[in-house]
């Protein structure tokens, strides 16, 4: 295999190599982007057409169910095939399907079962992405701080993607879902020529190594018997689907616990979830700093507890400014924190096992953050915004106690 290093001593300064980097995270962001702007857009013309609650019920299951159940099963397949060619067969096909998709919306009046049956398709077509990217980094990065680097990068892609996916689909949706889907097609051609320019660096991953297939079930079941038998992944694991849960119920409760605190300007609500994203953005940064880096462990430890505190005292700050610094705060262990799991499962899970790890990872976040509008919708009913936001902090710090006194996580250091 050649090595990201060697690719670096023959580009010149590595000049070459940042520029294959650049391209792949070009292929990212416009790929995340199609994701956001596909979510958005069917989430806008469900509920234009067919009514809120009905459309949000019916959308919910289209796009939860079938991720839940093939995730853990898309991560087989990562692990059995080379994961470059994953990402090109998956975003080829997102192309033509969202362009056929397109043109028939664009020709034929919308229904709801053709609107849900979109929903499906296009959902399982790009489920296999994510892994394969998780796990192609940790083979092309050749070191830690190149791997947090990679990481960062990424996660900010998806930060991005997730701000102007919206965006666009507001700008288009007027003209009709079949319009935001090749709108959506253009995106995923934009990501094959990334991926396309970035060939030189994606070569230096070998494919996976040849094992005895026993069947799509039993390799996913490996998958998750590893993952809960790394004794420091099993400690972080049930924090993130809850991290994810709060986060979802935070989003919702939050313009109707603005309103309970007299604050009755919309821009409060978008100042509030901006000031979040350059919290992570910040914890990106930080985590760049070697000495931060080297004791990573410490953020893993108190990240869940450190966010739950953030989200009572959030539930109980009534004055504008005081909100904005505390978003700020709850963003930046997240954003580090993002980067080091993923970091860990790179270079701590062997790599023919990484795409079922990091599918079971996203199976559960999945599965988690649907139910936190549910949850903080029963909670707010049954008492106030403020309250269901405290309860969901106190969930929250009770799943960040293990990691909290695990000695273990306290003495993860890059490196070990």
């Amino acid at each position: 295999m050649t090595s990201t290093s060697a690719v670096l001593s023959r580009a010149g300064s590595g000049g070459r190599a940042r520029t294959d980097f650049l391209c792949l995270w070009t292929a990212q962001t416009f790929s995340n982007l199609g994701d956001a702007l596909f979510l958005s857009s069917v989430a806008w013309s469900a509920t234009s057409l067919f009514g809120e609650g009905r459309a949000a019920i019916a959308l919910g299951l289209a796009l939860f169910v079938p991720t839940a159940v093939l995730l853990p099963l898309a991560g087989v397949v990562v692990d059995r095939y080379r994961r470059r060619t994953l990402l090109v067969a998956t975003d080829s096909f997102r192309a033509v399907l969202t362009a056929f998709l397109g043109l028939v919306l664009v020709t034929t009046q919308a229904s709801l079962p053709l609107l849900l049956c979109t929903v499906v398709v296009v959902q399982v077509a790009g489920l296999l992405f994510q892994p394969s990217m998780h796990s192609l980094l940790g083979q092309i990065a050749n070191d830690d701080e190149t791997l947090l680097r990679f990481d960062s990068w990424m996660l900010a892609s998806r930060m991005l993607a997730t701000i102007l996916g919206p965006l666009l689909a507001g700008l288009v949706i007027s003209r009709g879902l079949g319009a935001a889907l090749l709108l959506d097609a253009g995106t995923f051609c934009i990501s094959l020529i990334g991926l396309f320019a970035a060939r030189r660096l994606l070569g230096t991953a070998a494919a996976p190594r040849a094992h005895e297939r026993k069947g799509l079930l039993h390799e996913a079941r490996e998958g998750f018997q590893v993952a809960l038998g790394d004794p420091l992944f099993r400690k972080l694991a049930p924090t993130l689907p809850v991290i994810d849960l709060v986060g979802a119920s935070l989003t919702l409760l939050l313009p109707a616990l603005l309103l309970q605190r007299g604050i009755l300007d919309p821009i409060a609500y978008g100042l509030l979830i901006s000031a979040w994203a350059v919290g992570r953005f910040a914890g990106l940064l930080i985590l760049r700093i070697p000495r931060v880096r080297a004791w990573r462990g410490v953020l893993m430890a108190v990240n869940c507890s450190a966010q739950a505190l953030t989200v009572i005292a959030i539930a109980a700050t009534p004055a504008l400014p005081w909100l904005v610094v505390l978003f700020v705060l709850l963003g930046i262990p997240s954003g580090g924190a993002s980067v080091s799991v993923n970091a860990y499962i790179q270079t701590h899970i062997p790599n023919e096992l990484r795409g079922r790890v990091f599918a079971l990872l996203q199976t559960t976040v999945t599965a988690a953050m649907p139910l936190g509008p549910v949850v903080a919708g029963w909670l707010t009913a049954w008492q106030s915004p403020g309250a269901a936001l405290t309860l969901m902090g106190v969930l929250l710090f009770a799943v960040g106690v293990p990691p909290l006194i695990s000695k273990r996580v306290w003495q993860w250091r890059s490196g070990n």
